[in-house]
């Protein structure tokens, strides 16, 4: 029997190649400015820069009722690399919405990771209440897009590779490389993450099976 083969003489399975930050930004391409200012990733999901977010007639017209800025300034300031929107921003201009803001700079060394979880959840709570979510950073390519990238990942079930074709087939989009990483790195906690919870419901199956009446 040659190495390798099963008593059955069937090979068996091959591991899944992990994908490299190379691979993710092969699908990305070339670093560019996106082709439009907003795009509608799912239904629900909108993921944008600064014009459009500033254009609270154009956020009324596309339906948006949650805003989630990935360049929060707390001042209200802004600069290039934040985004001069809060809270306070909306609601003097009259605009109801659900506000998030996330300061995140755009930076390779910047721990993106740890706001994946309240990122996810704010998009997730959005659109199962029937709203459109908003998610933006200055140019929508990099620290929102991230958040659009776990959120897919996250409840839609997709790998990284699935994840960043998915978007980049409707934007152009162009993660810094740490921030690449670190979406390799939550694949990871992802499918460590579903272990445990399997673990845990066979756990659970079993003491039910074994339990007697009393």
């Amino acid at each position: 029997m040659k190495t390798g083969d099963t008593e059955s003489g069937e090979s068996p399975p091959a591991q899944k190649t992990k994908a490299t930050i190379a691979d993710l930004k092969a699908i990305c391409g070339k670093a560019q400015v996106p082709t439009w200012d907003y795009t509608i990733i799912l239904d629900g999901l909108i993921l944008g820069g600064v014009t459009t977010v500033k254009q609270t007639k154009v956020l009324k017209s596309l339906g948006v009722s949650h805003i989630l800025n990935a360049a929060y300034d707390a001042t209200g300031k802004g600069n290039f690399i934040y985004v001069q929107t809060n809270e306070e921003y909306f609601q003097v201009r009259k605009f109801d919405v659900v506000y998030k803001g996330i300061r995140a700079p755009d930076t390779m060394r910047f721990k993106i990771m740890k706001h994946f979880d309240e990122a996810i959840e704010f998009i997730h709570n959005g659109i199962s209440s029937g709203g459109i979510v908003y998610v933006h950073c200055y140019m929508g390519i990099s620290r929102s897009a991230m958040f659009v990238l776990v959120y897919l990942m996250t409840k839609q079930n997709m790998s990284a590779v699935e994840a960043v074709k998915f978007v980049r087939s409707k934007r152009e989009i162009a993660p810094n490389e740490g921030f690449l990483q670190q979406l390799l790195d939550w694949e990871d906690t992802l499918e460590e993450r579903r272990k445990n919870v399997s673990k845990a419901s066979t756990s659970e199956s079993n003491n039910a099976d074994g339990e007697t009446p009393g």
